[in-house]
């Protein structure tokens, strides 16, 4: 009966259809040891996903906290610095810089929250890739 005739070959048989002799072994300890690292690789992302997950909980709180700050910077106008008219001119530039510095810090922790989800999506493309490649040997 022909090879092609045959069912299939798996990973091992493929590889020993191109070596000779006593190679066996060695291939066979290869494809474990290829499919536990990758294994254990798909582990490693998924524990990087979880973490990755506390971190954007905490950033999303650090939001709440800096929305309060927010509100607490626009109503918090103190009436000793706006007595005239100069005084308020001046006062409404120190007022804007507070405002801004806290959008500032809005804008970092929500790019930060995009940063972290960008490295879950990588942690995903990941997991497939050793997926379909740990497939592929079985």
């Amino acid at each position: 009966m022909s090879q092609t005739a045959k069912t299939p070959m798996n990973f091992i048989e493929k590889v020993m259809s191109l070596l000779t002799g006593g190679d066996k072994g060695k291939v066979e300890r290869f494809h474990k040891t290829a499919i536990k690292s990758w294994e254990k690789e798909i582990k490693a992302n998924r524990g990087r996903i979880s973490k990755l997950d506390d971190d954007i909980e905490e950033k999303k709180e650090m939001l709440v906290d800096l929305n309060e700050k927010m509100e607490y910077t626009l109503l918090n106008v103190d009436p000793n610095k706006i007595q005239s008219v100069e005084e308020t001119k001046t006062y409404v530039k120190t007022y804007t810089i507070l405002i801004r510095d806290v959008e500032v810090e809005m804008e970092r922790v929500e790019s930060s929250i995009e940063g972290l989800k960008f490295q879950q999506e990588e942690c995903k493309t990941q997991i497939k890739r050793y997926e379909s490649l740990i497939a592929r040997l079985k």
